[in-house]
């Protein structure tokens, strides 16, 4: 049920578009956000993550995790029920090294989601897949911020930096291509 890289990518439009037009103030801005199903994908995610992390934590059971192509879905909640799982994952170097060995190391095609492949953003492989799961991060440190060693701010660097391209690590598809570069 978490839907692919091509809706992920309307439902951010959706988003971008409600915020170029609409204050939060506005009086259908809940409804219009609803519309774009932005927090449904999220939901989604973090559902999957809490049903692996009981599986593993209280069924004491074995999880298999595999979306249609393995980068994006399976990276996403992997990441997401080891946070759940592991304080370690919620200190500022657990996240470094849960992002790198789950998603960097793992082959997740950042240079195709970013846009820094041609033609760019404008790539049917182009998708915020990063933006969603630094937000998905972000809404579970909003439910349990004492449990975290870094905020909102620390998400929103990472943010930033996977779409400036300052770091070679966001602008590869897999290690050996930035070895290769």
């Amino acid at each position: 049920g978490i839907a692919n890289i091509h809706a992920i990518r309307s439902s951010f439009h959706k988003l971008h578009e409600l915020h170029a037009r609409h204050s939060p103030r506005a009086p259908d801005y809940l409804l219009q956000l609803h519309d774009t199903m932005w927090l449904e994908h999220l939901a989604s995610l973090i559902v999957a993550a809490h049903r692996c992390a009981h599986c593993l934590h209280t069924a004491r059971r074995s999880v298999l995790v595999h979306c249609s192509d393995g980068w994006d879905r399976t990276a996403q909640v992997c990441v997401l029920t080891q946070l759940l799982l592991d304080p370690h994952y919620r200190t500022l170097r657990g996240l470094a090294t849960l992002l790198d060995k789950d998603v960097v190391a793992f082959g997740h095609k950042s240079a195709d989601r970013l846009g820094y492949t041609p033609p760019g953003t404008h790539s049917s492989e182009w998708s915020p897949i990063w933006l969603q799961l630094l937000d998905a991060i972000y809404q579970i440190l909003r439910q349990f911020p004492r449990a975290f060693e870094y905020d909102g701010r620390a998400l929103s660097f990472i943010a930033s930096h996977c779409y400036a391209g300052y770091l070679a690590t966001f602008r590869y598809n897999a290690m050996s291509d930035a070895n290769v570069a």
